[in-house]
């Protein structure tokens, strides 16, 4: 679900893309796979950024 587009989050250019509302990205780092979570919500119209680290995947 995206919000209207004058108030959506993008990524950086030169490759610029809108990012939608609960967009989730895990990546898996390190020799013991070691698991990075990131998310962002939209709360009365402002993204919200949230980074989550757990130990093992």
């Amino acid at each position: 679900v995206y919000p209207p587009l004058h108030k959506l989050a993008y990524t950086k250019k030169p490759e610029q893309y809108a990012i939608p509302d609960q967009y989730i990205v895990r990546i898996t780092y390190g020799k013991k796979k070691y698991i990075a979570e990131c998310s962002i919500q939209y709360i009365n119209d402002k993204p919200y950024f949230a980074i989550q680290f757990d130990k093992y995947m």
